[in-house]
C-alpha cells in the first residue's frame, strides 16, 4: 500500500470513529443498517443541549454571568415552592363537604404494613433508560440487584415510619431546565422544569400511588376521569363535545368555563394536602407515610451544568388541549396536521428506506392524529392532506411511482406496509365510541348516559 492510500484509510477510519461518536451523542435509539451520519444527528444533538446563557431576573434585569443567573433561577424556584399558607377556616368549611369516604376494607387496604412484593411490582413499573437522580442510581440499578437491596430497603421505609423522617438522600431532587423552543430564551417561563428524583424516593411513592389507585373510584365522581383506572379521559371529552353539539343545534344559551391554574400543583400547601387525606380518611399510616415524604425536602437547579443552592419544597404540566366549539374539529385537526408536518420534516433529513419511512409514519406520526379520534371524526379534507403528506414523505415528490392500494399492502403480498392511516384513523374513531356504549366500565359518567340517550334509545 503506498503512502497516499495508507493516510486515504487512515482519514475514512477517523471519519468512521467521529461519525458513530456524532450518533451516539444524538441519542438515536434505532438506527437503519447502512445508515450514515447526517445532518439529522447535528440537529438531534443541537436540540437536546440549549444552554442557559440569558436571564431576566424578577426585577426585569438581564443577567449573563454564571452567578447572577444561578441566583436568578434559585429566586424564582425558591419563591414559587416558599410555604403558602392555607385559610384553616376555609379549608375545613370546604373539606366538611366531602361527600365520599373510603370504606373500612379500603382503608384496611391503605393501612396494611408494606411488603416486599409490592415494592416489587412498584419497581418492575417503571420504563428503564431515564435520568436518574442526584445519587446517579438509574432504575436498571434497583432491578438487577433486587433480591440483594429489596429487604434492605423495604427495613428502611419501616425504619422512616418510626423515625417520621427520611434520610438526606432521599429527600433531595434536582431541577433541570429544557427549553421549550418558543418565546424568548431570557424568559424563564419558556423553560420547562423537569423534576429529578432518586429512585429509592420514587419506589416508596409509586408504592403508595398503588394503594391509592384501588380507591379512587370509590373517592372521585364519575365525571371526573383523570388519575381513576377503568375511567378514559375521552368519555370527558366526548361530553363536552356532544353538549356543545346539542346547544347549538337548540339555539340554547350557554356558557363553557374552563379554569386553568398556573403553576396549580405547585402551589398547593403540604398543610393542605394533609388535610384532603385526613377528609377523605385514608387512614393514619397511609397519611403519615404522605407526611413523611414531604417533610425537609429541598431541591436545586441544574444550569448549564452547574447545580444551584438548595431550596426547600414546601407547596407541591403541561397539559396537552383539545379543542371543543365552533370550527373544533377543524381546528384540532390542523394544528395535530401541523406537528405531523413538522416532524416529517425532521425526520426527511435521514436517508431512510421505505420500510424505515414506514416505521415512522406508523409509531411517530400516526399517535400524533390518533388524539383527536378521542373527540372528532375525521374530515374528508384532512384525509387527503394526511395522504399527500404521507407519500410525499415517502417518495419524496408529489408523484406516486406505486399505486397507494398496493404500498398500503403487506411486504408479503408485493406492498411495503405503508399505514393507511385516514382508514386507521376512522376505526380509532368508531372504536371509541363504541366504547363508551358497549366497554365502558364507568356507566356513570355523564358521557354514557347521554350517548345512550341520544343515539340508542331503550
Amino acid at each position: 500500500m503506498n503512502p497516499l492510500e495508507a493516510v486515504k484509510k487512515e482519514l475514512s477510519e477517523h471519519f468512521h470513529d467521529e461519525s458513530r461518536r456524532i450518533i451516539f451523542r444524538s441519542k438515536v435509539e434505532n438506527l437503519e443498517k447502512g445508515e450514515k451520519c447526517n445532518s439529522f444527528f447535528f440537529k438531534n444533538i443541537h436540540s437536546a443541549h440549549t444552554p442557559l446563557v440569558q436571564l431576566r431576573n424578577r426585577e426585569g434585569i438581564l443577567c449573563d454571568t454564571k452567578e447572577d443567573i444561578r441566583k436568578a433561577v434559585t429566586d424564582v424556584y425558591g419563591d414559587l415552592y416558599s410555604e403558602k399558607r392555607s385559610d384553616g377556616d376555609q379549608a375545613e368549611k370546604f373539606l366538611s363537604g366531602i361527600p365520599r369516604k373510603v370504606s373500612t376494607p379500603a382503608r384496611e387496604v391503605l393501612n396494611a404494613p408494606l411488603t416486599l412484593g409490592e415494592l416489587h411490582l412498584a419497581v418492575k413499573s417503571f420504563k428503564s433508560g431515564k435520568t436518574p437522580g442526584s445519587d446517579g442510581l438509574p432504575i436498571e440499578f434497583y432491578t438487577s440487584l433486587w433480591d440483594l437491596l429489596g429487604p434492605d430497603l423495604l427495613e428502611l421505609y419501616e425504619e422512616m415510619e418510626q423515625e417520621r423522617v427520611m434520610p438526606h438522600t432521599l429527600r433531595e431532587g434536582m431541577i433541570a431546565l429544557l427549553y421549550k423552543h418558543k418565546g424568548e430564551k431570557c424568559d424563564l417561563k419558556n423553560w420547562r422544569p423537569i423534576s429529578l428524583l432518586n429512585v429509592d424516593y420514587k419506589i416508596l411513592a409509586k408504592t403508595m400511588v398503588n394503594r391509592l389507585k384501588g380507591v379512587m373510584g370509590e373517592m372521585v365522581h364519575p365525571d371526573q376521569t383523570c388519575g381513576v383506572p377503568g375511567r378514559r379521559i375521552a368519555d370527558s371529552l366526548a361530553l363536552i363535545r356532544d353538549t356543545i353539539q346539542y346547544i347549538t343545534d337548540r339555539n340554547i344559551r350557554a356558557a363553557l368555563v374552563c379554569l386553568d391554574q398556573e403553576k396549580a400543583f405547585d402551589c398547593v400547601s403540604h398543610e393542605f394536602i394533609e388535610r384532603v387525606l385526613q377528609g377523605f380518611g385514608l387512614g393514619e399510616r397511609f397519611c403519615n407515610y404522605v407526611k413523611i415524604m414531604y417533610t425537609h425536602i429541598f431541591s436545586s437547579v441544574m444550569v448549564n451544568g452547574w447545580k444551584t443552592d438548595p431550596f426547600p419544597i414546601r407547596t407541591g404540566k403541561d397539559p396537552r388541549y383539545l379543542v371543543c366549539g365552533p370550527g373544533a374539529a377543524a381546528k384540532s385537526w390542523n394544528e395535530r396536521l401541523a406537528k405531523v408536518k413538522q416532524k416529517l420534516g425532521f425526520w426527511s433529513l435521514r436517508h431512510l428506506s421505505i420500510e424505515g419511512k414506514a416505521l415512522v409514519l406508523r409509531n411517530d406520526s400516526l399517535p400524533v392524529l390518533q388524539y383527536v379520534t378521542q373527540a372528532w371524526p375525521l374530515l374528508a379534507n384532512v384525509a387527503r392532506a394526511v395522504n399527500s403528506m404521507v407519500f410525499h414523505f415517502v417518495w419524496h415528490s408529489k408523484m406516486d411511482r406505486v399505486k397507494k392500494t398496493v404500498m398500503h399492502k403487506e411486504q408479503r403480498k408485493g406492498g411495503k406496509a405503508v399505514p393507511d392511516i385516514p382508514t386507521i384513523l376512522r376505526a380509532f374513531f368508531v372504536c371509541g365510541s363504541v366504547g363508551i356504549t358497549l366497554l365502558n366500565e364507568n356507566k356513570d359518567h355523564s358521557a354514557y348516559r347521554v350517548f345512550r340517550f341520544f343515539l340508542l334509545p331503550v
